[in-house]
């Protein structure tokens, strides 16, 4: 992910920042591409290493942009 995301950050974040990190994980899934065709299809070990880096960058971030979803549902219930 281009941006570092701060685990920590307890925050509460506007749905245009929740949509930002969304768009911006499908940018980097889609740059992956390349890669995981390298290492299937050439059998490149440096590809598959950077593919496996990238899954689990993306799953830490899709794990927070999970968290974060909860807690905006939480406090659109509460406004109501």
């Amino acid at each position: 992910i281009r941006r570092r995301i701060d685990m920590s950050d307890t925050t509460l974040k506007t749905t245009e920042e929740l949509l930002g990190l969304w768009a911006e994980l499908l940018v980097e899934l889609e740059g992956t591409g390349k890669d995981l065709q390298k290492a299937v299809e050439k059998g490149n070990a440096a590809a598959s290493r950077r593919v496996r880096a990238k899954c689990r960058e993306v799953k830490k971030v899709l794990s927070q942009l999970s968290k974060d979803l909860v807690e905006l549902d939480r406090s659109q219930k509460v406004s109501k």
